[in-house]
């Protein structure tokens, strides 16, 4: 029973490896897309999905008509780690956590102009981590230490910026909570959690 488990979980394995070796030559095999075979398809294709945006047709355009002085923009992001490994040994278990995060962020900026020199600034972030959902977690850190590592579910998380600005050409007042960006990276975002540092 033993060695035919084993021998199982060596084929599956083996599979895999043999899978994800076919998909990178497949993947780097051949000529530019843009020629031979594809043709124009390919560039078609690209440049569909640079301007698909079905949330900003059927969301964002209607109610910015109903609401002119409203408008908003945002973002849907997906982080996903899987381990590649097999089980290995740690502490005093096993481990099998095949997906070390599976992160959704949603981020929603909006802008309401109340008159030519006041206006409302709201940026809000809902990240939820579907790892501990998607397979056990019990004894991870995150799930001992604090739910926000798994979903934002507090005020200061939520809400990234809310502020109430008033400008003119010689004077500005902010009143509200606002983040201030010093610099940029290349690479990394020193505002983002990750788990990757």
């Amino acid at each position: 029973m033993g060695r035919e488990m084993d021998l199982r979980r060596d084929v599956c394995r083996l599979t895999r490896r043999v899978g994800l070796l076919v998909l990178v030559i497949l993947g780097t095999w051949g000529q530019p897309c843009a020629a031979g075979l594809f043709d124009n398809y390919w560039s078609r294709f690209d440049r569909y999905l640079a301007t698909f945006d079905p949330a900003g047709r059927f969301v964002r355009q209607p109610i910015e008509r109903q609401i002119p002085a409203l408008t908003f923009k945002g973002f849907y992001r997906q982080w996903s780690d899987i381990l590649l490994t097999g089980d290995q040994e740690v502490g005093f278990r096993r481990k099998d956590f095949r997906f070390l995060q599976m992160q959704n962020l949603l981020e929603i900026e909006m802008h309401y102009q109340f008159s030519p020199h006041i206006e409302l600034t709201n940026v809000n972030h809902f990240l939820y981590d579907g790892v501990y959902n998607w397979q056990h977690s019990e004894g991870l850190y995150a799930p001992r230490r604090t739910e926000t590592m798994r979903l934002y579910h507090n005020f200061e998380r939520i809400v990234r910026e809310l502020y109430l600005s008033y400008r003119t050409h010689s004077f500005d007042v902010v009143l509200g909570k606002q983040q201030i960006a010093w610099g940029k990276m290349d690479g990394r975002f020193i505002d983002v959690i990750n788990a990757i540092l």
